[in-house]
């Protein structure tokens, strides 16, 4: 699969091509402002930890003691609806977040939100492949600072997928800090297990039509972080901004990845 870089859209990388989204060089990524409800669920977060009770859990959108083991959805935080606001401002209407998706990392645990109304193809999928394990183990292969985290591939380099291919999603979700989307090759119907989370808002990211309405480009999004922000941010930075491995790191992994019903 293509891996876009800076003057290309592939470049073969040990022997592999990767799959990734669209990438800018370092001095002309996109880096607007985080939002202020995501700032706010950042500074929340970092001042909690592990060993938060029920109640403070409550406060900052932290799993609660229990709930996770028994697969039962997170209740939102204020935080967390500010972010789900965001999301409908930019979409320029109302999108309403249906099953939740726990990522249990080396870092620490994520819950993702899931569009299903918006993207009904492209999460069910995802669904069905939380439901399989098949992101259970895998690493997230590209993290750069300031742009995305990214994972879902079976193989841990990027060249990996289901075996099958997704066909693009029209929507009309933004690409903001937290957004969830579907990586992808070259070609537009070549999306099928790997994902990437927005680190800070990408407006390159979204998609585009042309004068008929035919997509042209852009990355499916299908999700958002609705708990976790802070386990995000502290995932292992693989790569710097010109796609280059930074040597000696880690990667960090999903460890198990459920639906919350």
């Amino acid at each position: 699969m293509p891996f876009p870089v800076v003057a290309s859209l592939a470049l073969v990388l040990t022997g592999q091509i990767y799959s990734a989204p669209l990438q800018f060089p370092a001095d002309t990524i996109a880096r607007p402002e985080q939002s202020s409800s995501f700032c706010r669920l950042a500074k929340a977060e970092t001042t909690t930890n592990n060993t938060l009770d029920k109640s403070e859990r409550a406060k900052t959108g932290k799993l609660r003691p229990g709930r996770a083991e028994k697969n039962r959805p997170i209740a939102l935080s204020k935080e967390a609806m500010a972010m789900l606001a965001e999301v409908s401002r930019a979409a320029g209407h109302k999108v309403l977040p249906g099953r939740q998706v726990l990522l249990e990392t080396t870092k620490g645990k994520i819950v993702l939100a899931m569009f299903d109304q918006d993207s009904p193809k492209t999460t069910a999928n995802f669904e069905k492949l939380v439901k399989k394990g098949f992101y259970d183990g895998t690493p997230f292969h590209r993290v750069i600072a300031g742009f995305v985290a990214q994972g879902g591939d079976p193989q841990g380099t990027g060249a990996g997928g289901p075996g099958y291919e997704l066909p693009f999603e029209k929507n009309s979700l933004k690409h903001l800090a937290g957004s969830v989307a579907m990586a992808r090759a070259q070609t537009l119907d070549s999306a099928g297990s790997q994902f990437f989370i927005n680190l800070e808002p990408q407006p390159r990211l979204n998609q585009q039509y042309d004068v008929a309405g035919k997509p042209t480009g852009g990355y499916v999004v299908f999700g958002q972080v609705i708990a976790g922000w802070e386990v995000v941010r502290k995932l292992n930075k693989t790569m710097d901004q010109a796609n280059n491995p930074l040597p000696g790191v880690q990667l960090d992994k999903i460890l198990h990845a459920k639906l919350l019903d």
